[in-house]
Parts: structure tokens; C-alpha cells; sequence
């Protein structure tokens, strides 16, 4: 059986490619020994330019961050206000619209908040009062019952949110 023929400065057998799929070359090695200076082959060299733009360069990403991060936040509080309302409107035996008029989402800061306005009575409805204690009614707990269902759902609600603003940052 014949060995097949061997490149004489790499040992590489003719016609095996390399793992870019180019055939090999003798001259074209994909390491240098330890010391020497990388060959280069000037007949195909030429001028090169490389342009690089978007908005991580352009310094437009902190901006669309802070968007990204607002939209997240407004799409969250939209989703509680959404949340507590249902769970008033299913809980409340005998409802007066005052109540539920004053529930709304306000600014604190960076933050949105779901609250109603610190209505007197609300902590006695929500059953987070002390006389919740000495009375049958314990409360509706609309309000931590919507925020453990917002964090539950948070993942599902932001992930396509995520999805536009990436494309939008990687300039599609």
C-alpha cells in the first residue's frame, strides 16, 4: 500500500484541508514556531478598512437603555394596576366605585407604584390593619395577591420587550 504524499515542510498529506476548509499551503501554516514572525504574502495584500458603527459606539446605548428599562417598568405596573383591579373587582361583595377609583399608578422616583392613594380604609381592605386582628373580615389582599402573580408572569411579560430593544441596539 502507498503512503500518499506529504507536504515536505508541514508533513500535512496533499488535499487535506484545514479547518477554515482552504486547502493547505506549505508556506501558509496555521502556527509560527516559538520566535519567528508570522510570513505574510504581499501579492494579495492590499489596503484594508474596517468601519465599525451602532450604538454601542455611537454613544446612542445609554439612551436606549434608559428606554428599554422605562418601557420594562411601565409594562410591569400596567400589568399590576391590571392584576389588583380584577382582584377587587372579583372579591368585592358590594362594591362603591370610590374605592377602585382611587387605585392608580403613580411616580416615585424611577419607580412606578400601583397604590390608592393611602385611602383611609385601604389597609383594613387589604388586611394589613390591626383591627384585621380583631374582626372576621381579614382582608382581600389584592394588592400581594398581584404582585406574587406579576413576578410569576414578569419573565413572560419583559421577554418580548427584551427581544425589540435588542434588535433595535444591534441596529436591526
Amino acid at each position: 500500500m502507498a503512503r500518499p504524499k506529504r507536504h515536505a515542510a508541514k508533513g500535512v498529506p496533499a488535499g487535506v484541508r484545514n479547518v477554515t476548509g482552504t486547502p493547505t499551503e506549505p508556506r501558509l501554516g496555521r502556527q509560527n514556531p516559538a520566535g519567528r514572525r508570522p510570513r505574510w504574502d504581499k501579492t494579495n495584500a492590499g489596503p484594508v478598512s474596517v468601519v465599525m458603527t451602532g450604538p454601542l459606539l455611537d454613544g446612542r446605548i445609554d439612551g436606549m437603555i434608559d428606554d428599554m428599562l422605562g418601557e420594562m417598568v411601565g409594562v410591569a405596573a400596567a400589568q399590576a394596576y391590571a392584576d389588583v383591579m380584577t382582584n377587587l373587582n372579583s372579591s368585592i361583595q358590594f362594591p362603591t366605585p370610590y374605592y377602585e377609583t382611587q387605585v392608580n399608578i403613580a411616580a416615585d422616583g424611577l419607580a412606578l407604584v400601583v397604590n390608592d392613594r393611602d385611602i383611609i380604609y385601604g389597609p383594613w381592605l387589604e388586611g394589613t390593619s390591626s383591627r384585621n386582628r380583631s374582626t372576621r373580615f381579614k382582608g382581600y389582599a389584592s394588592f400581594r395577591r398581584a404582585a406574587d402573580n406579576l413576578r410569576r408572569k414578569l419573565p413572560d411579560l419583559l421577554a418580548p420587550v427584551a427581544r425589540r430593544w435588542a434588535a433595535r441596539m444591534n441596529g436591526l
